[in-house]
């Protein structure tokens, strides 16, 4: 396992189903098209409260082949992909751990 350093935590009410180390919206979703507030440390349902890491190193499910230290946001399903441009608003973070298939776990820096 991966080592990671757990940073503050909020609570947010899921409107979905959410997965763990998944990225979550304000609006409690695994969406692509808002920037994320952090990552789900746990999987619950609709209507509960989801506890979300805000920063520091969280262990995050890639979406797809992910180069280390490159800049990571959010696809549709809350995996993290490769963000496309250092100027893209929904950047969650910087990738510690290359991914080279979706599913992997990687260390994903949270910040933008």
């Amino acid at each position: 396992m991966k080592a990671y350093q757990l940073g503050p935590v909020v609570s947010i009410a899921a409107t979905e189903a959410i997965s763990a180390n998944k990225f979550v919206a304000y609006n409690g979703t695994h969406t692509v098209d808002l920037p994320a507030v952090g990552v789900a440390l746990f999987a619950t349902d609709s209507g509960d409260q989801i506890s979300v890491q805000c920063s520091g190193i969280a262990t995050v499910l890639s979406g797809g082949v992910i180069a280390a230290g490159a800049l990571v946001k959010s696809d549709a399903n809350g995996a993290a992909i490769t963000a496309t441009t250092t100027v893209d608003v929904k950047v969650c973070g910087l990738a510690l751990d290359a991914a080279t298939a979706s599913g992997e776990y990687i260390r994903v820096f949270l910040g933008r």
